[in-house]
């Protein structure tokens, strides 16, 4: 999945990079590992080819570290550092085990009404806190 990644094994700002977890449209998800502390985290970084189009998604990353380390909540990651290194733009945050709801899915098919209401109940307190409510 990650063979010829340019971040494997590298290290970023104090967290050496292990392997490609996932990725979206704000960036890839690595599992690493903070050295100083020597606990696993999940560290987000932001592809050099959107820093180079447009400052503003450099700003919007960094934005979304900001709020999210903000908010301390049990279902909401929690952000241990982010920055830019050389050039990389990171977020280094809580890795949370355990398969994504959306690979959950694929694998399982839909979730019983239990599940799903289980699910929906914890987001939205998770936005209910972030949000203030």
């Amino acid at each position: 999945m990650a063979s010829h990644d340019p971040y494997i094994d590298q290290i970023i700002a104090g967290f050496r990079v292990e392997k490609l977890l996932g990725e979206g449209g704000m960036g890839r998800v690595y599992l690493a590992t903070q050295l100083r502390l020597k606990r696993h985290v999940a560290i987000k970084i932001l592809p050099h080819g959107l820093v180079s189009k447009n400052k503003m998604f450099v700003d919007r990353f960094l934005r979304e570290a900001t709020t999210a380390a903000q908010v301390t909540h049990p279902n909401i990651v929690q952000v241990y550092d982010a920055g830019e290194y050389e050039g990389t733009f990171y977020i280094a945050m809580e890795l949370v085990e355990g398969p994504t709801l959306d690979r959950l899915l694929r694998e399982r098919g839909p979730l019983s009404w239990r599940e799903a209401a289980r699910v929906g109940v914890d987001v939205a307190g998770a936005l209910a806190h972030a949000l203030g409510a």
